[in-house]
């Protein structure tokens, strides 16, 4: 997820033994991992690799470019877990101002995205000032499906049914690639 998130193009581990065999790097066609399926369906949207090499290609950024993220809570138990799921936001291009509360004033003032353990209830101290901010709460998942599927409205991840139009203007910005 992380080297999708960065727009990285993903090759098969043949591509270094092809690499090597010809001594010099080899041309990566034929070598792009392909999305596994599962029963239930893909584990990812269809060409989610190519949609953010494309974006990265076009908006010289990943798919948290410029966002400004914070996370609140221990994610116990998460999977992924919490520093799984700031590698994957760091490599997209995110910046991690917080990890955990408590928030210093101005990091809530530039915060675009506050992720929020499942555990964290809306009359909480610090859930309280991250909306009076105006900073969409959203859950870990969110950030998996972030990447997962582009074009897949995040609205179901939003936590304590506010700011979903600021969630809704940061979801068009994933999906432009200029």
């Amino acid at each position: 997820l992380a080297a999708m998130a960065s727009g990285a193009q993903i090759l098969k581990p043949t591509w270094l033994t092809e690499s090597r065999r010809l001594g010099r790097a080899a041309p990566t066609a034929g070598f792009t991992v392909t999305i596994p399926k599962t029963r239930e369906g893909s584990v990812f949207e269809k060409g989610v690799m190519e949609h953010w090499r494309k974006h990265n290609e076009a908006s010289g950024g990943g798919a948290f470019r410029g966002l400004k993220v914070a996370f609140y809570g221990s994610f116990q138990g998460a999977l992924p877990d919490q520093q799984t799921l700031v590698n994957i936001v760091e490599a997209g291009g995110g910046e991690v101002l917080a990890q955990r509360a408590p928030f210093a004033a101005g990091t809530l003032r530039a915060l675009d995205l506050a992720v929020v353990q499942d555990t964290k209830l809306e009359d909480d101290k610090w859930v309280k000032a991250l909306a009076e901010a105006g900073v969409p709460c959203v859950s870990d998942q969110c950030v998996v499906d972030w990447v997962a599927f582009p074009h897949a409205d995040l609205q179901c991840h939003l936590r304590f049914g506010r700011h979903a139009d600021a969630l809704e203007t940061l979801q068009k910005q994933r999906n432009c690639y200029a």
